[in-house]
């Protein structure tokens, strides 16, 4: 699983889900791809959050969601 790290300070574990939708000839099937990722930020774990999503949607298209799993 990719890690991304910024600064230190606030320290944040995190899932980053986004969807990838195929369309087959009968059915609609939805696929959520499930990355962990790592953020730091000297500012607030809020700002960890959004660098580490920042960084991640250079190589990562259409997140759609975080979910927060850890803070220290």
């Amino acid at each position: 699983m990719p890690f991304l790290r910024i600064a230190p300070a606030w320290s944040l574990t995190f899932l980053c889900a986004w969807n990838n939708v195929v369309e087959e000839v009968y059915s609609r099937v939805t696929v959520v791809k499930i990355i962990e990722l790592l953020g730091e930020s000297n500012a607030s774990w809020e700002d960890a959050v959004k660098n580490a999503v920042k960084s991640a949607s250079s190589t990562v298209d259409n997140i759609t969601g975080v979910e927060v799993l850890n803070m220290t």
